[in-house]
């Protein structure tokens, strides 16, 4: 299973560049940076991934869908991915992205319990001590002056869990599927499960379009549609493909590494704001002082340190 760390590292990296391309989407408080409505106008990318994946199903395996037991939970874990969504969103518009996304180091402590009391995985004590340290090194990137900003370490908490449950209804479900075909190579088992990453995007797809249920929303995601289509259309190709690869990972692998192995995410979040800063002047400025510069970079060091940890 070695193979899989390299698979889950993919997911980060594309994970990063949306996370960029997100921040200068929502940015402000200009009409067409409202959160719902840019969820709303992302999604509607996912069709992009999830047609031909339909047809792709339908011709490997002779059905679009896993049975009902299956498709019903994983469509409506779709709500906690958009709300999740929405609540890192309300944090990137006034926040630094990076110290944003380096919250997101939680989500390995609630994938350990959910992982531990519902899929019976065990607790090494490498796993802890690198979830413990990937928590440290996104502490360390995500405080200013010795302080953090309360509100956005609240929102980005509630955003980390919901994403972890949501990681966790994938996980069960999907290995669940594994089952029918014990003894399945990658290819095999990959097929099995693709079903079931159809029903998670389309959950995605119905809760970020029904999320336009003010006038304001509409509003927001018309003039969104004209101000901001091709960035968009980017972002959500790059965040779906990512989402795809992290599902297999999911399904394939222990779910606390997978999810920790993903912290690295903002180790790419950090080089491309820094680099978009200094090249691009309508970027949103990141921190970039000497004492900034040094405390991002051993947070980052840290976390790369929990990541080989990972390995043993």
């Amino acid at each position: 299973m070695k193979w899989i760390w390299i698979v889950a590292l993919v997911p980060p990296v594309l994970y990063g560049i949306s996370n960029l391309i997100d921040k200068v989407i929502v940015n402000g408080d200009n009409l067409d940076n409202n959160s719902w409505a840019m969820i709303a106008l992302g999604t509607v990318f996912d069709l992009v991934i999830a047609v031909p994946l339909g047809i792709y199903c339908y011709v490997t395996n002779g059905h679009i869908f896993p049975g009902a037991a299956v498709f019903i939970p994983l469509f409506l874990n779709g709500s906690t991915f958009t709300l999740a969504a929405w609540l890192f969103y309300e944090a990137i518009k006034k926040e630094d992205t990076s110290k944003a996304v380096s919250i997101f180091q939680a989500i390995p402590a609630f994938g350990i319990l959910l992982g531990f009391y519902g899929l019976n995985e065990k607790l090494d004590w490498n796993i802890l001590l690198a979830i413990a340290l990937l928590m440290i090194g996104g502490y360390a990137v995500s405080i200013t002056k010795g302080k953090i900003n309360k509100r956005m370490l609240v929102i980005m908490l509630l955003s980390a869990a919901l994403y972890a449950v949501n990681d966790y209804v994938i996980a069960k479900f999907g290995r669940e599927m594994l089952t029918q075909a014990p003894g399945c190579g990658f290819l095999c088992s990959t097929k099995e499960v693709l079903p079931v990453i159809l029903a998670d995007l389309l959950g995605k797809l119905f809760f970020g379009l029904i999320s336009l249920f003010g006038h304001k929303q509409r509003a927001s995601f018309l003039l969104g549609f004209k101000t901001k289509f091709k960035l968009v259309a980017l972002g959500s190709v790059v965040y779906g493909a990512g989402d795809v690869v992290y599902d297999i990972a999911k399904i394939l692998a222990p779910l606390a590494l997978v999810q920790a192995l993903g912290c690295t995410q903002p180790v790419f979040v950090l080089i491309g704001a820094i680099g978009l800063s200094f090249f691009y002047k309508n970027f949103p400025q990141e921190e970039v002082d000497k004492k900034s510069l040094f405390r991002k970079s051993f947070g980052v060091v840290v976390m790369v340190v929990g990541g080989i940890l990972l390995a043993i």
